[in-house]
């Protein structure tokens, strides 16, 4: 009998992943500013890189047969017999275009949207995933949203990327996607952590959750800056 594909491992490698982005943007506030933000936004293409590759493989390994971390096992509406075929389920089980199959091109995960479309075929919406999902559906857009005009300066991008910086603001300012991943500002106690360090703590807390989702009704979602205590997972 074929040995079930296990989370454990893939699930170490994610938290090595992001102890060492984090070392590495603590490391470089010795730095110039403008190696700061150069280090900055490179750490959080290879950080949205990692969100990819958790998404894909979490879920192509829940449908071969893997359970959650707490033994506990995932609501499918099918499954499969290896992860080659869960991705393939995963792409094209019971999608359609104009009354045919359909099958995707690749894996997209640009937001809850996008997560819960890639799943929805195959996770039944009763499964735990779905509320992990949209809580933290504000952080997986907003990372995304920078990564994506730090990768691409494309008008769309820049656009997503200026809604990003209003909602910081709260004003239409501009600044070079370096700066402002890097700037911390005071609140009334402390001095907050700067967006990428936000980012790397928001996306550890979503990955842990997915891999073994909390045992509670409401899901606190996108921690805010006062709220985090930087290198500490919940």
């Amino acid at each position: 009998m074929p040995r079930l594909p296990g989370l454990a491992p893939d699930y170490a490698i994610f938290r090595k992943e992001v102890s060492y982005l984090r070392n590495i943007v603590s490391d470089s506030e010795r730095l110039e500013p403008k190696y700061q933000r150069l280090i900055a936004e490179v750490a959080l293409i290879r950080l949205s890189f990692c969100l990819d590759n958790v998404s894909e493989g979490i879920f192509s390994k829940l449908l071969a047969g893997a359970k959650y971390l707490d033994e506990s096992r995932p609501t499918l509406l099918v499954s499969t017999k290896s992860i080659h075929m869960a991705k393939d389920y995963l792409l094209s089980y019971n999608r359609t275009r104009q009354n045919k199959p359909f099958k995707m091109n690749y894996f997209s995960w640009a937001d809850a949207a996008a997560y819960q479309d890639m799943i929805k075929h195959t996770f039944d919406s009763s499964d735990p995933c779905f509320s992990v999902i949209t809580a933290h559906g504000a952080a997986i857009k907003e990372i995304k949203s920078v990564r994506n005009y730090v990768a691409h300066r494309s008008g769309s991008a820049r656009t997503k990327y200026k809604s990003v910086l209003k909602q910081h603001y709260g004003a239409d300012i501009f600044v070079s996607a370096g700066q402002f991943l890097t700037t911390r500002r005071f609140s009334r106690i402390m001095l907050t952590p700067s967006p990428i360090q936000w980012y790397i703590s928001a996306a550890e807390i979503f990955v842990k959750e997915l891999y073994q989702p909390p045992n509670f009704l409401t899901l606190r979602g996108f921690p805010r800056r006062g709220e985090l205590r930087l290198g500490v997972s919940r």
